[in-house]
């Protein structure tokens, strides 16, 4: 229920940011099995959006771990099913942490549900 309204909420905001959105081939995106989804945008947080207010499905994310740094902003986005990623500027000790989260992964994909990954360059 959480992420419906908030995919509700952030496609009505879209509308404020974009003058138009256009989106072509959702056709194409399989009702069943496990999608991975990747963007490679200079702004690494408007093609997630752009890209979950327009799936009909539930996704999962990889997310830079620096934004779950407060702990209940950690519970809000864990609950979004937003994954923390941790990168070298995170510290070299913190990357063991992504065995974690590449596990997530591989349960995502392997339950046949949608996984999205952003470089923002």
């Amino acid at each position: 229920m959480l992420n419906y309204i908030f995919k509700k909420f952030v496609k009505l905001g879209l509308i404020f940011y974009t003058k138009q959105i256009k989106v072509t081939g959702l056709e194409n995106i399989p009702k069943k099995g496990a999608i991975l989804f990747t963007s490679n945008h200079p702004n690494g947080l408007l093609d997630p959006l752009i890209i979950t207010t327009n799936c009909p499905r539930t996704n999962y994310y990889l997310v830079r771990a620096a934004a779950f740094k407060n702990p209940w902003i950690e519970k809000f986005l864990l609950a979004l099913n937003l994954f923390p990623i941790y990168r070298m500027r995170d510290g070299i000790k913190q990357l063991a942490k992504n065995q974690e989260i590449f596990d997530k992964c591989d349960t995502v994909l392997h339950q046949q549900k949608t996984l999205l990954i952003s470089n923002s360059g």
